[in-house]
């Protein structure tokens, strides 16, 4: 029904939009160069607009398009999409005067067509588990753990937003777009960064009743919840990403990648910020001070200097930096003065 004429259209989009950047590149004929211009953007952004609607399905009260639970039809609609990004950067050359990529152009989009068509034919299809190599399992981890910081950067922002005391009031609506982008990358790839769909049905499945829920029900917190109800929710998210970083940890195969060295660097970030937050809540009254984050990062920190090689003095150094920020920011944290814990913080950080 609705689900395949969706998917159909895809095909026929990228024939338009192919059709119409040739158009433009040829002049302003008939006076049509504007009109073709709005009509191949529309485009553009109706097919963006319904790969999301095939995956997420339709919102609100319109259940025409359910939203997708099939691993093998992410993975496919991520190729073909793979595909048209890379014809759409064409078609903008074109209608930009680039002649000399029509040739181009017009030979990439018939095996795009193909590839939307070819989904068409068949929405539940069968696949075995992919087999990645091991720079898409590490990207996927940094991905995860970059979700991981976020769940925690959140609830500290809203407690800043909530009590009055951010600097920036567009922030915690910035950090919501970055929370929506991350989960999608995670659930559907990308190709900008290149991130790689799903590989398993199992993770998948994880990311439809695990994952994204906490990531819905922490957005929800933050737009209309209290400081609790965002704090339960951002460590629920915290968890859920955790444990996925760890699984996708687990799949890089190569012994020489540090593995338990680079999971502990990047998930100190994330502690960084429950420390952040929990001296946020000592010192605004809202609670008692939890140092249990703090005694956390401390531990992690001494876990880290113990993995680090003698000989690799110029990872040394890089933690002595670190080591030296967190000194810092231990003395400024349970001070009334928010804006230089906030730069003790950053410094840490980076």
């Amino acid at each position: 029904g609705v689900l395949l004429n969706t998917v159909a259209t895809q095909a026929v989009l990228v024939s338009k939009i192919t059709e119409l950047a040739c158009s433009i590149s040829r002049g302003n004929a008939n006076g049509q160069m504007a009109a073709n211009w709005d009509l191949m953007n529309a485009s553009r952004a109706q097919l963006t607009q319904n790969y999301f609607i095939i995956l997420q399905g339709t919102q609100g009260n319109d259940t025409s398009v359910p939203k997708a639970t099939n691993v093998c039809l992410v993975q496919q609609l991520k190729a073909a999409m793979d595909q048209y990004e890379q014809l759409d950067r064409e078609a903008l050359r074109v209608a930009f005067g680039d002649t000399e990529r029509l040739v181009q152009l017009v030979t990439m989009a018939p095996p795009t067509v193909d590839a939307f068509e070819e989904i068409s034919l068949n929405l539940n299809p069968v696949c075995t588990n992919s087999s990645l190599p091991d720079d898409d399992w590490k990207a996927m981890h940094a991905e995860v753990a970059e979700l991981a910081v976020l769940s925690q950067h959140l609830a500290a922002e809203f407690i800043l937003v909530r009590q009055g005391q951010s600097f920036n009031e567009k922030k915690l609506d910035s950090l919501l777009v970055d929370l929506e982008t991350s989960v999608r990358r995670i659930m559907f790839g990308s190709s900008q960064p290149v991130l790689a769909a799903p590989p398993k049905q199992t993770y998948f499945d994880y990311m439809l009743t695990t994952l994204e829920p906490a990531a819905t029900t922490l957005r929800t917190a933050c737009l209309t919840g209290t400081v609790e109800t965002v704090l339960t929710s951002s460590d629920a998210l915290f968890s859920a990403a955790r444990t996925l970083q760890e699984q996708y940890l687990n799949e890089v195969s190569d012994p020489r990648w540090p593995k338990e060295r680079v999971d502990l660097a990047v998930s100190q970030v994330a502690v960084a910020y429950q420390v952040f937050k929990d001296a946020l809540l000592a010192v605004l009254d809202m609670a008692e001070h939890d140092r249990s984050s703090w005694n956390r990062f401390e531990e992690q920190q001494k876990r880290l200097s113990d993995l680090t090689l003698v000989e690799r003095q110029d990872i040394i150094a890089k933690w002595e930096a670190a080591d030296s920020a967190w000194q810092v920011l231990q003395g400024t944290l349970l001070t009334p003065e928010i804006s230089r814990t906030e730069k003790a913080l950053n410094d840490l950080l980076a």
